[in-house]
């Protein structure tokens, strides 16, 4: 697959793998530095996410697997990063198996004050 271009999903072929890759996400404000902490991802049903990996990057560095922690419930899943990360943005990229559709992808942060 070519980064920077966007495929149309066709369901004929049977294959639910996905790879989504997500846009750079600075919260409304660039400038500022945050300290993000985890992820939430809510699908419209009961997603097997042993078949699913969440890989997030913060300021243009290398993909990062992030481990599940905690099912919230049956379609919300936490995933906690080991200690907070530094960044000006945060992008995420899922990559597996996908039997459902994702809903929300939330990220917790909070802007870093300046010193």
């Amino acid at each position: 697959m070519e980064p920077n271009k966007i495929y149309k999903y066709d369901e004929s072929l049977g294959n639910s793998y996905i790879l989504l890759v997500t846009k750079k996400y600075d919260m409304g404000f660039p400038s500022v530095r945050k300290k993000i902490r985890r992820f939430y991802i809510s699908f419209d049903g009961a997603q097997v996410v042993s078949k699913l990996t969440l890989y997030y990057r913060v300021d243009d560095g290398n993909w990062i697997e992030v481990d599940l922690i905690e099912n919230i419930n049956n379609n919300v899943y936490m995933y906690d990063l080991p200690r907070s990360k530094t960044a000006y943005w945060v992008q995420l990229k899922l990559e597996g198996e996908l039997n459902y559709s994702i809903q929300d992808i939330s990220i917790i942060y909070r802007p870093k004050l300046p010193k």
